[in-house]
C-alpha cells in the first residue's frame, strides 16, 4: 500500500466532501447553509450535505488511521469534527468548500493538529510533516 503523509491525508479525507460524517443531511440554521453540529463522526459516513458521495475505501482508510494515531488521533479527530460543523451545503446538496467557514472556525483545532503533526516528525527525526 501506498504511504502518504498525515497532513496530505488529512487534506484529501476533508476535502472530499467531508466523509468522516456520522450525520447525514443539511440542516440550515439561516440562510448560511450551515449543516448541522454533531459530537461525533464515522470515517465511512457520508459526507454532511444530502448530495454528497460516500467515502471510498481508501479514503475510509485513511480516516480511520488518522483517527486512531495513538499521538494525534484525538486532534485529528477534534479538528474533522469542527470542519464537518462549518461544512455548508451548495444549492445542488453538495458540501461546498468555497462557502465553508472551516479556516476561520476550525482554526485552533487546526494549529492543535499541524503541531502535533510537527512534533511528532521531529520526534521521529524527520524534519517535515
Amino acid at each position: 500500500m501506498k504511504t502518504h503523509s498525515p497532513l496530505s491525508v488529512l487534506f484529501t479525507c476533508l476535502s472530499l466532501a467531508l466523509g468522516i460524517a456520522t450525520v447525514s443531511g443539511c440542516s440550515s440554521s439561516g440562510d448560511d447553509n450551515r449543516t448541522t453540529t454533531v459530537e461525533s463522526y464515522s470515517c465511512s459516513n457520508k459526507g454532511p450535505c444530502p448530495g454528497d458521495p460516500m467515502p471510498t475505501a481508501d479514503e475510509t482508510a485513511a480516516c480511520e488511521q488518522l483517527s486512531a494515531d495513538s499521538t494525534c488521533g484525538a486532534a485529528f479527530q477534534a479538528y474533522s469534527l469542527c470542519a464537518y460543523s462549518a461544512a455548508r451545503c451548495s444549492d445542488s446538496s453538495l458540501s461546498d468548500p468555497d462557502a465553508d467557514s472551516t479556516s476561520t472556525d476550525c482554526a485552533a483545532e487546526y494549529a492543535t493538529y499541524t503541531t502535533c503533526l510537527g512534533n511528532k516528525n521531529v520526534d521521529a527525526g524527520n524534519a517535515t510533516p
